[in-house]
């Protein structure tokens, strides 16, 4: 059992849209890290799309599921959007919108303000930051040493880097059953995301825990940059809005090897468009 001390994060940026809660207001005293899940202690970097480190933690005697994410990502953001000639998004709008952790907040907040009798997604209870000091414990602890710091925080005392920033969420221990009843029912939660002007944009298996979606690293939520008309075309806006369904399509025969009802026929403007995504990943 290991013990990490905690901090407080500022304020999330202050964009147009919906923003998380500090967990229990920063009101929290203790973080134990009980485990690292999702990766081996002896890998030494997480898979390309994976944007964080997922721990089993328990927090003032609770158990829950830790995401801190990792740094650096919205310079890349910036540099992708400004090359495909839209350099008119504001770099606030991109980090705030695209980085992983406040597409995250974002979209959590968003299920947060619309209750449903039922889960739409795996709980999320708010933000906490975790401070720099605490790199070294999980370096030792856990191996972990890539946290993908921008360049010029490298030569910065550690006092004077940014904190790393981690979501509390609910912690889901058993798996279940791949039914036909079970793809249905994910797919209904998926177009109800959709309903609330949440796109994932990042559907695939590995991203649902005990039959709810429990990553939203990738989500474009509304109001976002990729859904303005002088930034992308109608067409494209319209396609951006139904990549979420081509998708489950597409994993529910490609990664589950199943054939449900629930399929609808492929679009081939969709399909190229999933395509062109994966490879950018790549």
């Amino acid at each position: 059992m290991s013990t990490a001390a905690i901090d407080q994060f500022d304020e999330l940026l202050r964009i147009k849209g919906p923003k998380l809660r500090r967990f229990k207001d920063g009101h929290y005293k203790r973080i134990e890290y009980l485990e690292l899940l999702g990766r081996s202690d002896d890998e030494e970097q997480l898979p390309n799309e994976d944007h964080g480190y997922v721990f089993r933690v328990r927090i003032d005697g609770e158990l829950h599921a830790l995401k801190i994410v990792r740094l650096g990502t919205s310079t890349t953001c910036w540099k992708l959007t400004a090359a495909t000639g839209r350099s008119q998004v504001s770099r606030e709008d991109i980090k705030g919108q695209k980085d992983p952790f406040y597409a995250e907040c974002r979209a959590y907040r968003r299920i947060a303000s619309k209750p449903r009798k039922r889960p739409i997604a795996i709980a999320c209870h708010g933000f906490i930051s975790i401070p720099v000091k605490q790199e070294f414990f999980f370096a030792r602890k856990f191996n972990i040493t890539d946290w993908n710091r921008p360049e010029e925080e490298l030569f910065l005392p550690p006092v004077k880097r940014q904190p790393l920033r981690a979501l509390v969420k609910d912690l889901v221990e058993t798996g279940l059953e791949i039914t036909e009843k079970l793809i249905v029912s994910i797919r209904r939660e998926l177009k109800a995301l959709n309903s609330l002007r949440i796109y994932v944009m990042d559907v695939r298996w590995s991203n649902y825990k005990g039959g709810h979606l429990v990553d939203f690293s990738s989500a474009w939520t509304e109001p976002h940059f990729e859904f303005r008309k002088d930034v992308n075309s109608e067409k494209d806006i319209k396609i951006n809005r139904q990549i979420d369904l081509a998708a489950f399509d597409k994993m529910v025969k490609e990664e589950l090897g199943m054939d449900v009802s629930v399929r609808t026929e492929p679009n081939p403007d969709l399909i190229a468009r999933l395509r062109l995504r994966r490879k950018r990943e790549d």
